[in-house]
């Protein structure tokens, strides 16, 4: 019968922590399960096992410095408009031309 993992988190996480010591340690895979009284094959099944899972997984982007800066809301634009006699009104946008907006209102107001 083919080895599987434990579903129990607990003993995942006691096999994950074994494997990063003996990582860590520097030493062989059964000098370390020697050491601290385990199964060599047991250390490389769940190895292999972890290296299987970290490489399933989808590799997300790097990590990245963000600064949140204060933003101001934007400057409120005033609105102009021009009532002429006639009865109409100019609005121009902002930005407008002034000398063009004044001939425009010269020309209404004439008619």
């Amino acid at each position: 019968m083919p080895w599987t993992p434990s579903e129990n988190p607990a003993v995942c996480e006691r096999w994950r922590r074994r494997v990063e010591a003996q990582l860590a340690s520097g030493l062989t895979v059964q000098a370390f399960a020697r050491q601290h009284r385990f199964g060599a094959e047991s250390l490389y099944r769940w190895r292999s096992w972890f290296r299987q899972q970290r490489e399933a997984r989808p590799q997300l982007p790097a990590l990245v410095e963000a600064r949140v800066e204060e933003t101001l809301p934007p400057p409120a634009i005033a609105t102009m408009f021009v009532d002429l006699n006639s009865g109409h009104r100019v609005v121009p946008e902002p930005g407008f031309d002034t000398n063009a907006v004044a001939r425009l209102v010269a020309v209404l107001e004439r008619v």
